[in-house]
Formats: structure tokens, C-alpha cells, sequence
């Protein structure tokens, strides 16, 4: 798994994944809120370190709860094993992630606001997007290691 970018509202988590484990996380203003079985949720990137960017919708699961099938599109997008990331003298590293199955639900998405793709340069498809809503999964990380010379 490769990120491109990680927002998220609290300054130790952003400098504390930054400094562990090299992540491109950014201090953004953000908040969620549940009405109705929707998740609202805004996102509006304020560190100076990446582009602006910001994000606000809402999404919903729309059917009953079940696994991935081994070797579908569903497994393959979510069944990560690993991520990695570059630190700053450009060295790769790779960290072990372990989590149970994704308890994946089919979902829908109402997207007021979406600037996070366009700040990496990246133009969305007008196609519509395959989406998936999970409640909660745990995953335990270890520690990262450096790959190659």
C-alpha cells in the first residue's frame, strides 16, 4: 500500500507517523458527525507541507455485511499486507500491517466537495466509483524496516 497523502485533525498523530514511520500525513481541520445511518464527514487540509486540499460528503452502507471473496477486487483493494513509504534522504521502507478480513458493506456516497486528487495532480473519472463502507477494523503495525541498499 502507497499513500499519497494522510489528513488527519491531531498534530501528535501527523509528527509522530511522519517521524515513525515516514507517512505523508498533513494537520487538517476535520469532522465527522452520524445522522440517519449517513456519515457526514469535512476535511480541509491547513499544513503548509502539502497542497490544499479538502474533501466534504456524506456515505452510507446500503446492504448486509460480507467478507471479500479470495481473489476478487474487493480482497485485492483491501487485503494489504504492508505499506511503504520514503524518508527523507529517499530510502524506502516497509512496514508488516495484519488485520482480520474487512467486514465490507456495498455503500452510496453523496460528494459535495472533493479537491484531494487534483492537489497530487491526479484527474477523478466521471465514472462512478466503486465504493464499500466498513464500520471498524483493528490492525496492528510493526515497526518499519528499510528495503534495499
Amino acid at each position: 500500500m502507497w499513500f499519497l497523502s494522510l489528513d488527519a485533525g491531531s498534530r501528535l498523530a501527523v509528527e509522530g507517523a511522519r517521524a515513525a514511520f515516514h507517512l505523508p500525513y498533513y494537520r487538517a481541520s476535520m469532522s465527522s458527525t452520524t445522522d440517519a445511518g449517513w456519515v457526514e464527514y469535512r476535511c480541509e487540509r491547513g499544513d503548509p507541507r502539502g497542497e490544499a486540499a479538502a474533501f466534504a460528503g456524506r456515505y452510507r452502507p446500503v446492504g448486509p455485511v460480507e467478507l471479500a471473496t479470495p481473489g476478487s477486487l474487493a480482497a485485492f483493494l483491501t487485503d494489504r499486507l504492508g505499506l511503504y513509504a520514503v524518508d527523507g534522504g529517499g530510502r524506502l521502507s516497509w512496514t508488516a500491517i495484519r488485520h482480520a478480513p474487512w467486514p465490507l458493506q456495498p455503500a452510496e456516497a453523496e460528494i459535495e466537495l472533493n479537491t484531494m486528487a487534483a492537489a497530487h495532480g491526479i484527474a477523478l473519472p466521471a465514472d462512478a466509483p466503486l465504493l464499500h463502507f466498513a464500520k471498524r477494523l483493528d490492525v496492528v503495525a510493526w515497526w518499519p524496516r528499510r528495503i534495499g541498499a
